[in-house]
């Protein structure tokens, strides 16, 4: 939302706000440079509560001093003489507490992009330049502020309401303006500011014009990330202010890519941030000497440990490992037992009987030579994968002996490949390990231990984002789930298995094996999709990803302590998953997806939701929006192509309804008739 009232050749001065308008915080909230204010003053031995308290006594010290004075305004000596009552401590603490603080303003505060040339433009036009705060800093205190970031110029003024009396929102300090510039009409004052209320409004009050520039404020991902500040010590305060930060660098841009960046640093950042952190602090603490990131999901996340690892005090080797499921599966197939027929029978979206056969690494020539018979047995090599043809393809393949030797003797030989490979990388698997996969079903570890042997598999602590549940999962002691599995209670959140894999991107396909070129050995990629996720923007993406870890102050995270890094990771991803907004669902849902890696075609994660009779069974089958457009498997995003919705999909409303009704309706009806029960009691006051 932006108001802006025509500027007229008659303006002469131009007034300024300056946070979020000029200057901005590392942080989202101002409340949270008072948490890192809390730990530097417990370290001092200055206070002896904890930090989430200590902000509580600071933000009740500002609201006190407040009460009573002109325009509800109050300054900083007031603020931290009566936080020093608070805290029952001597005014000199109180002073040291002030200075403290000012110090960590001047950590956190930065320009904001382009603000800088938006003055200096004002001032090659000729106009007057001021800079009007509702603040209780004093003027000095803004001035060093406003000097350290090289806005402020000499001549130029500087008003902050704790040494008025007076605030933007109720006009007053406009007035004093005025009152300093004599020659110069309300008509001929120009306000720009980042509160609607405050500054736009406050402006208007006043009969100045009024310029609201927004893009500072908060977004609701920052909001969720910033209230998990207690938590992790910090950490989730300082993401939000770095995706903040990402999103104002790229605002200027298309917005495709500026869309990119603002989802890439409130999302997707944070989250794979999140991730790698606990994956670090879990291997210190399991005392493992390498990390092995799995390709392919497993390159942004890598990225990110070598950004971090060495700056936040983890002395651990990481290595970029290229695997799949296609290129463990079938090098770890030792027997046809039930966890690989879970594999080569698995039925993904797009799945033919052709796509089949290749996991097992057989192209439909083999197998017509080796076996005739699935010449009758299918249509095609294009025909869709049912219950009937999962069995059909089962039953071939445990009763015809020449197949399936041909296809353990193929596993043989992509074994031995495999294990040259590992080799090649130097990876010691006689250490103890950390294998870090996306997850969600968890074979591909037992496909790998196979290979890699029982006694250097006892090595290995394999780290998830999330699992599904599922009867793969032995050892469980060498297994650690992030957000989803094991011992952890979230609830599902619909969809996120493939939102989580659109955040990993790689610079190559995913693995198909290895093949010997000369004296090495190197992997084969699919390329399928590959050319539509540059279209998307895949080298965009690395840029960005890069700039957000370009932004994190590295030097304030290397001293936290983080007791809870899952809960703001989750929260994010609930909103985004499930709840997107349009502008989400149009730049995240046009990712091209492949379902089966040996599919043919791409699809997107998030394509509009139709009217047909697939989505009408699934709306009166689940009574749920996001749930309509799924498609029944995982690999659409559902919510997000609701979110893209337009008024053509307007009879799915009354179908999800009746849907809602069928499976919540007693409870409906029964909430309904509670809340009325309710009503009607206190209407007749019966209680």
């Amino acid at each position: 939302m932006s108001h802006t009232t025509n500027a007229t050749l008659a303006t002469k001065l131009v007034s300024f706000d300056v946070f979020d308008t000029l200057l901005t915080r590392r942080v989202t909230s101002p409340h949270s440079v008072f948490y890192f204010c809390a730990i530097s003053a417990i370290e001092e031995g200055l206070i002896h509560c904890s930090a989430e308290t200590y902000v509580k006594l600071r933000r009740e010290a500002e609201t006190v001093t407040r009460t009573g004075q002109p325009d509800w305004q109050t300054d900083d000596r007031r603020i931290f003489d009566f936080l020093a009552k608070l805290l029952v401590t001597t005014p000199e603490t109180g002073q040291r507490l002030r200075a403290l603080e000012i110090e960590w303003e001047r950590k956190m505060l930065v320009p904001i992009p382009g603000a800088a040339e938006m003055v200096d433009k004002e001032r090659i036009s000729g106009h007057k330049v001021a800079f009007v705060s509702d603040m209780y800093w004093s003027t000095d205190v803004i001035r060093t502020f406003l000097s350290d970031a090289n806005f402020i110029r000499e001549g130029d003024q500087l008003l902050v309401s704790a040494e008025h009396g007076a605030s933007k929102d109720t006009g007053r300090l406009f007035h004093k303006l005025m009152e300093l510039n004599p020659g110069v009409k309300a008509a001929d004052i120009r306000h720009h500011g980042n509160d609607e209320y405050i500054d736009y409004k406050g402006a208007l009050k006043a009969g100045l014009k009024g310029v609201l520039l927004p893009r500072a404020n908060p977004t609701n991902y920052e909001v969720i990330l910033e209230a998990h500040r207690e938590e992790t010590d910090g950490l989730a305060g300082l993401l939000a202010g770095t995706g903040r930060l990402l999103r104002l660098n790229y605002a200027h841009l298309s917005g495709h890519t500026a869309g990119m960046a603002r989802i890439i640093g409130d999302v997707v950042a944070p989250t794979l941030v999140t991730y790698v952190l606990w994956i670090l602090k879990e291997a210190k603490v399991r005392g493992l000497k390498q990390l092995c990131f799995v390709a392919r999901d497993g390159y942004v996340p890598y990225l990110i440990c070598n950004r971090l690892s060495k700056a936040m005090g983890f002395d651990i080797q990481a290595f970029y490992m290229y695997g799949s499921r296609q290129s463990w599966h079938t090098p770890g197939l030792h027997e046809f037992d039930e966890v690989s027929f879970s594999w080569i029978l698995e039925n993904f979206k797009g799945a033919s009987v052709e796509s089949i056969f290749k996991r097992v690494s057989m192209s439909w020539e083999e197998i017509n030579e080796i076996a005739p018979e699935v010449r009758s047995l299918f249509s095609s090599p294009d025909q869709e994968v049912t219950a009937d043809v999962q069995s059909k393809i089962r039953n071939l393949i445990e009763t015809n002996t020449v197949l399936k030797e041909h296809i353990l003797n193929i596993a043989r030989e992509k074994r031995e490949l495999l294990l040259a490979y590992l080799d090649q990388e130097g990876i010691d698997f006689n250490l103890k390990t950390g294998m870090v996969e996306i997850g969600w079903a968890g074979r591909t570890r037992i496909s790998f231990e196979r290979i890699l042997g029982e006694e250097k598999s006892q090595n290995l602590h394999w780290f998830y984002f999330g699992l599904l549940p599922n009867i793969y999962l032995h050892d469980q002691h060498r297994i650690s789930t992030f957000i989803h599995g094991l011992d952890l209670t979230y609830k599902s959140i619909n969809g996120l298995p493939v939102i989580i894999e659109s955040f990993c991107f790689a610079p190559h396909g995913s693995v198909l094996g290895f093949e010997r070129q000369g004296n090495k050995i190197v992997a084969l990629f699919n390329q399928v999709g590959e050319e539509e996720l540059d279209k998307w923007g895949r080298n965009k993406y690395f840029v960005i990803m890069d700039r957000f870890c370009d932004l994190l102050p590295l030097d304030i995270m290397s001293s936290m302590k983080f007791y809870n890094l899952r809960n703001p990771a989750y929260n994010l991803l609930k909103v985004f998953v499930e709840s997107p907004s349009r502008d989400d669902a149009e730049v995240w849902g046009s990712i091209p997806f492949i379902h089966d890696q040996f599919g043919k075609n791409s699809t997107i994660l998030a394509p509009k939701t139709p009217v047909n009779a697939r989505t009408v069974r699934e709306a009166l089958t689940f009574g749920k929006f996001i749930l309509v457009g799924n498609a029944g498997v995982l690999g659409v995003w559902g919510a997000g192509a609701w979110a893209k919705r337009d008024w053509r999909v307007f009879p799915l409303y009354f179908f999800t309804f009746a849907g809602h009704m069928r499976v919540k309706g007693r409870s409906e009806f029964g909430r309904v008739f509670r809340e009325t029960k309710t009503y009607v009691k206190r209407i007749f006051n019966l209680e």
